[in-house]
């Protein structure tokens, strides 16, 4: 069996995921707002491999779909706690100047931080920045060769090279067959390179400079800083602009013929106290269903702003396949959502990752509303529950 995880880690994202009964095991996005969840949830996932009698154990591979700390901040305990064979990390641009700003920026510039916290962002910064090669510490030096980035120039990419295709066919059939068993799609929109420089411009004005050091330096001491950050951002990307919505996504899915049943674990009925009759009436009977061997897919997709040209590059990668779990980008912020219904996808089950008392308001009300007025099976995963389901 195939086995596929979203963890309890509250406002965030830690999707796990095992094949041939974890001969094969990968990881999407490691984080959280509620940092001692996330803790809790990699301390569980480790002791899942004690039973196997592994020293360290290793995962084939960690993708992250962008780099705020709701997504990323349990990266550096997972690598210390795995041997983790590739890091997959999304393309931020040849310009290393750049690419400090925005590791400062998605990690720094999202709201005011308490001092412990911000210490914690401080020794993440620096490793990601090392992870990119452009500055950092030097615990970072270990992982540097294990490094991917989707988006380089040389894949598929489209239109001005806006958005960027990958796809991965791994070899993990059984009986040393040769034949490929499962596949991996990765997708992302890339931010406009000139933009970037003028970012790092602009902020090497304002901070004095644009070192890694110096920069995390600046936002630990003063918090005050992160306003400026997020100011210079306003300036130069508009309101169009937020680079997180220029999440990579990760689209997963068998190879291998043959009916294939699919099933969940956990009460989809778990959303809202105050929902609780409206999603009985349309969700009942749904704890445990099955489909064919066409709607086997996952697509993963952060906190991603999913147009046409994005969604068609999905429907290129899954060829005629459908999706049997979908996860609600951003948590289900409704402009994300209501991105996502204009591009066309769907899929069997729509998964909600998010934590309860959250002051983002996730997910919004017009997408809860929206999933149960078009009667969508659809599941929450909070603090209090995870989401486990499976592939035969």
């Amino acid at each position: 069996m195939e086995k596929f995880t979203f963890r309890p880690v509250g406002q965030g994202l830690f999707y796990t995921g095992a094949l041939l009964h974890g001969y094969y095991n990968f990881v999407y996005d490691c984080g959280s707002v509620n940092r001692r969840y996330l803790e809790e949830q990699i301390r569980e996932y480790r002791r899942s491999f004690d039973v196997r009698g592994c020293q360290k154990p290793e995962l084939d591979f960690v993708a992250i779909s962008h780099l705020h700390g709701d997504h990323c901040n349990g990266l550096l305990t997972l690598l210390r706690k795995f041997r983790v064979k590739q890091i997959c990390l999304p393309y931020l641009g040849r310009d290393a100047a750049a690419v400090r700003v925005v590791l400062a920026l998605m990690l720094f510039g999202e709201e005011r931080r308490g001092g412990e916290e911000r210490q914690e962002l401080y020794e993440l910064y620096l490793f990601l920045c090392g992870l990119y090669g452009v500055g950092g510490d030097g615990e970072a030096g270990e992982y540097r060769e294990r490094v991917v980035f989707f988006g380089e120039e040389g894949q598929r990419s489209g239109e001005n090279g806006a958005w960027v295709c990958s796809e991965t066919k791994f070899d993990i059939g059984a009986n040393g067959s040769g034949t490929h068993y499962w596949q991996f799609g990765f997708v992302q929109k890339r931010a406009d390179d000139a933009l970037l420089r003028e970012l790092a411009r602009q902020v090497e004005d304002r901070f004095g400079t644009t070192d890694s050091v110096g920069l995390a330096e600046r936002l630990c001491n003063d918090p005050g800083k992160a306003d400026s950050l997020r100011q210079i951002y306003g300036n130069v990307f508009g309101d169009s602009g937020s680079l997180n919505l220029t999440s990579m996504l990760m689209v997963h899915f068998p190879l291998y013929k043959g009916a294939l049943s699919h099933y969940f674990y956990g009460d989809p009925k778990q959303i809202f106290p105050e929902y609780g009759k409206r999603l009985c009436r349309s969700l009942c009977g749904c704890s445990d269903f099955y489909w064919n061997d066409r709607v086997t897919a996952t697509l993963l997709t952060g906190d991603a702003m999913i147009d046409a040209s994005m969604a068609q590059y999905v429907r290129d990668i899954l060829e005629e396949r459908g999706l049997f779990v979908l996860q609600a980008p951003h948590h289900g912020s409704f402009g994300n959502w209501r991105a996502l219904r204009a591009s066309g996808l769907d899929t069997a089950l729509y998964v909600l990752p998010f934590g309860y008392g959250n002051p983002y308001g996730h997910p919004s009300a017009e997408t809860v509303d929206d999933l149960l007025s078009n009667r969508k099976r659809f599941v929450c995963v909070t603090q209090s529950g995870g989401f486990v389901y499976g592939i035969d």
